[in-house]
């Protein structure tokens, strides 16, 4: 019984279950979601437009994003925050 309950308990098991999500890209979802609400279109409504992604002068447009090649100290680290890696940033600008 005490073993069956160490497996379940098992704090690695989180830690998989909690950074699988944090390593994926969310490209494809995040233009998924911009052509659905035709994010363009109400931006260029507003007389703004979004910047490319490597126009981004504020803040990498996926900050939360574990890097390539990135330590096991840096997983940890993200692992405790309560970002998931799936966070994107808009920059706008207005349209000339």
């Amino acid at each position: 019984m005490a073993n069956a309950y160490k497996q379940r308990w098992n704090p690695d098991i989180y830690r998989y279950e909690g950074g699988a999500e944090m390593l994926r890209s969310f490209d494809f979802e995040f233009a998924m979601f911009a052509e659905q609400t035709d994010l363009k279109a109400m931006l260029k409504a507003t007389g703004y437009k979004m910047r490319g992604q490597a126009e981004h002068t504020v803040v990498k447009v996926w900050p939360n994003r574990m890097s390539k090649g990135g330590s096991k100290e840096e997983f940890m680290i993200r692992l405790a925050t309560c970002y998931a890696g799936f966070e994107r940033y808009v920059e706008c600008v207005r349209e000339k």
